[in-house]
C-alpha cells in the first residue's frame, strides 16, 4: 500500500504538506489557464470584466499557493541530512 501512495507523490522525499501544496498549485494553474482561454474568446462587456477580476484573484491565489509550497519545500530541504 505504501508503494501506491509513494507512486502518486511528486517529490521524493516529500511531506504531506508539500504534496498538498503541489496539488493546490496544479488545480490553481488549471483554473488560471481556463480563465485565460475564456477571456481570449470574449468581446468587451460585463462578462469579460467579471472574468478579468476572477483571473486577477486566481493569480493572487496562485502566488500564495506557490509561496506556501516553496516554504514547505525549503523546510524539507533543511530537514534532510547533509551528505
Amino acid at each position: 500500500m505504501a508503494k501506491i501512495a509513494e507512486a502518486k507523490t511528486v517529490l521524493r522525499p516529500t511531506t504531506d504538506l508539500l504534496e498538498v501544496g503541489l496539488e493546490e498549485l496544479e488545480e490553481e494553474c488549471a483554473h488560471v489557464l481556463h480563465l485565460i482561454a475564456q477571456l481570449r474568446r470574449l468581446p468587451e462587456g460585463e462578462t469579460r470584466d467579471t472574468l478579468e477580476g476572477d483571473l486577477y484573484a486566481a493569480l493572487v491565489h496562485l502566488r500564495m499557493e506557490a509561496s506556501f509550497t516553496l516554504k514547505e519545500w525549503d523546510k524539507l530541504i533543511d530537514s534532510l541530512p547533509d551528505d
